[in-house]
């Protein structure tokens, strides 16, 4: 999605996809007292917010990511932005987790490949499918990310000459 295209987004159509996606979040963390509990969040906010249709405060997502480990709210943000969701990277210390992390990135890349093939095998990519690539696609960032912090600290680089 093109950020042009982004912005044409209308804020009523994500406010009510982030609902609808908050509901399912609630009815598979045992209801939306159990969700705002699990999320430190007001059982009284969530469920005004969700029930008023004013919108969802930002503020309740980033608790209710971290709770759940379900990036669904930041990836309907994201996109509707342009962009997509990519777990922050750490700081590989050892030149053993770069390796254990290029073979996580070549399993990652290989996953990807497979989603998308299967996804096109009967030449339609429906929600379901489109879903399962962009978290392929995101765990292949991720792996990326990851390696790309670590040669930019250049820890592991020689110096020109050595």
């Amino acid at each position: 999605m093109s950020v042009a295209h982004a912005a044409a987004v209308p804020t009523a159509n994500l406010n009510e996809k982030i609902r609808v996606s908050l509901l399912r979040l609630g009815a598979v963390n045992g209801g939306l007292r159990d969700l705002a509990e699990k999320a430190r969040v007001p059982y009284s906010t969530l469920w005004n917010q969700i029930n008023r249709q004013h919108g969802i405060l930002a503020a309740v997502i980033p608790p209710i990511v971290s709770a759940t480990g379900d990036q669904t709210l930041l990836s309907m943000l994201a996109d509707a932005c342009g962009f997509i969701v990519a777990p922050k990277p750490r700081f590989l210390r050892t030149r053993r987790e770069i390796r254990r992390q290029e073979t996580g990135l070549s399993i990652a890349v290989g996953q990807a490949l497979e989603v998308i093939e299967q996804a096109l095998s009967d030449g339609l990519i429906n929600s379901l499918e489109r879903e399962q690539i962009q978290r392929a696609l995101n765990r292949v960032c991720a792996h990326s990310v990851e390696i790309g912090e670590t040669i930019e600290k250049g820890r592991f680089l020689r110096k020109r000459g050595q």
